[in-house]
């Protein structure tokens, strides 16, 4: 099977296809990584084609309640003390890059 020519017009209705839900960068990439590719080579960057194809991308990765598809609505961060909701790792976004910036430090990349 020959591969895919990946148009402009042709990665904004995919784009579209998915809905605003499904159109965040992690699930794309995973599932559809032809698509995230093109997006990255034709528009510069997946945030810039999904606002091409008419969503704001800003408010799609903004952390707080969502329903994922794989993993459903979004409980409390596992940080001790914190009422945020969480996102894919079970930390809220404080205390994930908290944990990431903190760990860079140490060198555990």
């Amino acid at each position: 099977m020959p591969a895919m020519k990946w148009t402009n017009g042709k990665i904004l209705e995919e784009i579209q296809s998915l809905g605003p839900r499904l159109c965040y960068s992690t699930y794309v990439k995973k599932n559809n990584g032809a698509l995230w590719k093109a997006a990255q080579r034709r528009f510069g960057s997946w945030g810039t084609a999904v606002d091409a194809a008419g969503y704001d991308y800003e408010s799609i990765i903004k952390w707080g309640p969502r329903e994922a598809p794989n993993k459903g609505v979004g409980g409390l961060c596992t940080f001790p003390g914190c009422t945020e909701k969480h996102h894919a790792n079970g930390l809220c976004q404080r205390h994930d890059n908290e944990f990431r910036y903190r760990k860079k430090l140490v060198g555990h990349n």
